[in-house]
């Protein structure tokens, strides 16, 4: 039984959107994550103990109210979701308190240790 003369332009698109979405998790998967990590970040590891205490380097430090930690998907996660030692990016708040923290893959430390060192080596030259 075919549809009537139409619905067949309707029922064309609705099949086209459903084959696009089917494909989208896919095509995701394929695509590398790439976040906005900014200039200026420290790299350390994390250890988080209870809010607002936490380590990082063996160091103590206080994360900060509304203390944002990003995973390596870069959603969003309470500090007490994040557990053990971490490899982080980070920044300080205006009261050294952390207050932005990403958890960060082996290539994004590679790559922001690269950056960090450059930025060392400018600075020296000036």
């Amino acid at each position: 039984m075919r549809p009537p003369a139409r619905l067949r332009p309707r029922l064309l698109c609705a099949a086209l959107a459903i084959a696009t979405l089917a494909g989208a998790p896919a095509l995701a998967q394929q695509m590398p994550l790439q976040r906005a990590i900014p200039d200026g970040v420290e790299l350390g590891r994390l250890r988080i103990g209870v809010f607002p205490e936490a380590t990082i380097d063996g160091k103590p430090v206080l994360l900060g109210p509304g203390t944002r930690i990003r995973d390596e998907s870069n959603t969003i996660r309470p500090p007490s979701t994040v557990d053990g030692e971490r490899r982080i990016a980070y920044q300080r708040g205006s009261l050294g308190e952390v207050v932005q923290v990403w958890l960060v893959t082996d290539e994004e430390w590679r790559t922001i240790s690269a950056r960090i060192a450059a930025a060392r080596r400018a600075a020296q030259q000036r």
